[in-house]
């Protein structure tokens, strides 16, 4: 049987009848996981459909399922090629022989692991725990005579009758045999298979070569995200798969912090940089080497985050589920706290960063204000203010005289366009209401100005202030006051509460006085979280 893709690159494949007996002889010589660029995501399996599974066994039922097992050796024998890819392709499989592996499995990578777990015990990675026993009974009979039956359920595999453990292994399997495969014709076979289903763009990003993989996956599925964002709602469409959903709207909210002046949310073509040091928008220097995203951005992001996090929890359901407003949430959160670097924030005078005290007063207030921008502008109006009305081309209520939407609207901006023009509208009306509100959130203690590292002028002034003693009277020479051993400077009014360097706020100290002090205050912290 030979199958011609719709590339024109061929695959032959092979019908095979095999049985459970061989497929627990070479578990080991069997490979499961592969890059992702290779096939779509697979949800694990939980425990009620892996009991299904094995009674669909033990019925002879499920080994009517098909399976895809990609022959390493033959497929090497049989590639033609003799380009760059092919020749790449080759050396990864030769490394797959070197390891012992000697197929790919396709299709039925769930269902052969399990086989695997349920007969042999055997712990893959990422298992909480092996499944050794059916729920319930399940009574098996071979022949009519009584001695004949045994009930495996709740059985461990090692503790059923030898003679149906045999009739279990002899079972058959419907299978296909790869037997030659291109690159592209197996990464088709790989991502069709199963349902059809493809690899998602996100997906291809995880699979990517970039640093950038490990801190999207650690923010999006750190619990405080989890838990106060993606948990509490259900996303549609490309995000209604959970963890490459959430990774892709913390990838765009990082797009966002990564492109200062540059804001567009939608491009993907900027977010499959991120994660793709080959990308030709991947940035590098002189020489051609990839510099990647500085960590101070990646830090900042971290931050916003779980700070977005904190601030959704003062949000209902329904408005967090709206992407554009939780993208909109984000961008308030990161115009207050991390600033500096954007132009128009700036511009519009906003030039310290804050930190946010009351997370209820403050999300109230965007909850409203976002509302209202959002309804401000919605429609088209004419000189005197009134809303224009046009025929309607909806096939509900066709002809019907309507309100004329805006296109170019906060909504809209926030909902449906995401591009740089339309970030720019959404940024420069929030920045006009931050700016009506300054002064109010930090008389009312919504929010509070950073406080500042303390310049060399002020450490002297403080040194001259303490007659060059420490708290405890001990007198300190200019070397230890400034090589950090013995003694540091320590702010009556701590930096995360405002404090600075000024004058009366700073205080020479020993090291170990500002250890105790700091550790104290984490402590009184956590007890009050």
């Amino acid at each position: 049987m030979k199958l011609i893709n719709q590339s024109g690159t061929d695959l032959t494949l092979e019908p095979a009848v095999l049985d459970l007996k061989w497929v627990i002889a070479r578990i080991n010589k069997l490979r499961f996981e592969f890059p992702l660029a290779y096939q779509r995501y697979y949800n694990p399996w939980n425990t009620k459909k892996k009991n299904s599974y094995i009674r669909g066994l033990w019925n002879n039922v499920s080994t009517k399922d098909l399976f895809i097992i990609v022959d390493i050796q033959s497929v090497l024998d049989n590639i033609d090629e003799d380009n760059k890819i092919a020749k790449s392709f080759k050396k990864e499989l030769k490394g797959y022989l070197k390891k012992g592996i000697k197929w790919l499995v396709v299709d039925g990578q769930h269902r052969i692991k399990l086989i695997g777990e349920y007969t042999l015990e055997k712990e893959w990675k990422g298992n909480t725990d092996i499944f050794t026993a059916l729920s319930g009974t399940c009574n098996i009979q071979l022949n009519n005579a009584d001695e004949d039956q045994d009930n495996v359920g709740k059985k461990k595999f090692d503790d059923i009758k030898p003679e149906i453990k045999d009739w279990f292994l002899n079972q058959q399997l419907i299978t296909v045999m790869v037997k030659k495969a291109s690159l592209n014709g197996l990464k088709k076979l790989f991502i069709n298979s199963n349902d059809g289903i493809p690899v998602s763009r996100q997906d291809k990003r995880n699979a990517g070569n970039s640093p950038i993989v490990d801190h999207i996956n650690e923010v999006a599925n750190h619990t405080i995200v989890i838990d106060s964002i993606f948990n509490r709602v259900n996303y549609t469409g490309n995000f209604a798969m959970k963890k490459r959903g959430h990774e892709l709207i913390t990838s765009t909210m990082l797009l966002f912090e990564y492109r200062d002046n540059e804001p567009a949310l939608n491009n993907d073509n900027r977010l499959d940089s991120l994660f793709d040091m080959e990308h030709e928008l991947y940035k590098k220097d002189e020489n051609g080497n990839p510099l990647g995203v500085p960590s101070a951005v990646l830090k900042r992001h971290n931050t916003n985050m779980k700070t977005l996090a904190e601030f959704s929890k003062e949000l209902p359901d329904k408005f967090i589920k709206q992407k554009g407003r939780l993208y909109n949430a984000y961008m308030f959160i990161s115009l207050l706290n991390h600033n500096k670097n954007r132009k128009l924030a700036t511009s519009k005078g906003l030039n310290s960063t804050y930190k946010i005290i009351n997370y209820g007063a403050l999300a109230d207030w965007f909850l409203k204000s976002e509302i209202s921008r959002e309804k401000s502008d919605l429609y088209v109006k004419d000189k005197k203010g009134n809303v224009i009305q046009v025929p309607s081309t909806n096939k509900k209520n066709f002809g019907d005289m309507i309100n004329m939407k805006n296109p170019h609207s906060y909504y809209v901006a926030s909902h449906d366009a995401r591009n740089d023009a339309s970030t720019y509208l959404i940024m420069t009306r929030m920045l006009e209401d931050i700016m009506k509100n300054l002064d109010r959130w930090t008389t009312l203690s919504y929010i509070q100005k950073d406080g500042k590292a303390a310049t060399r002028t002020q450490k002297e002034a403080a040194m001259y202030e303490s007659n060059f003693t420490t708290e405890n009277g001990e007198e300190q020479s200019g070397f230890t006051m400034y090589n950090g051993d013995e003694v540091e400077f320590d702010h009556i009014v701590p930096k995360s509460e405002g404090g600075t360097g000024e004058e009366g706020n700073l205080r020479m100290v020993s090291k170990k006085f500002n250890r105790e002090r700091s550790n104290k205050k984490l402590m009184a912290d956590e007890v009050k979280e």
